[in-house]
């Protein structure tokens, strides 16, 4: 599990290691902290970045947002078709001759 950096809205910092796509966690001040920063830990491995991984945290931090601001300013926004973008992106890499 990664760890992550948290900061709720009176500048609070909390760290933890927590479930992937953990958006959100009480801080100690009784607010809600919001995720800020990750980092790879594993105890025995040293960091290995996985793609898949890194696609699904980010697909979820961009649908947190959207859902923020959806609720901030009450009109609903049209989300981008990450997975198609992320798969375009893949076919041009590897017409480049880029193997992982």
């Amino acid at each position: 599990m990664p760890l992550y950096a948290y900061r709720c809205a009176q500048g609070h910092e909390v760290e933890a290691i927590a479930p992937l796509g953990t958006v959100e966690r009480a801080c100690a001040c009784g607010l809600t902290a919001i995720k800020r920063t990750v980092y790879a830990v594993s105890p025995k491995l040293p960091a290995v970045r996985h793609a898949g991984r890194d696609f699904i945290e980010a697909s979820q931090t961009v649908e947190h947002n959207y859902a923020e601001y959806e609720k901030r300013e009450g009109v609903p926004v049209e989300r981008p078709h990450l997975w198609d973008a992320a798969k375009q992106r893949a076919s041009q890499a590897a017409g480049n001759g880029w193997t992982p």
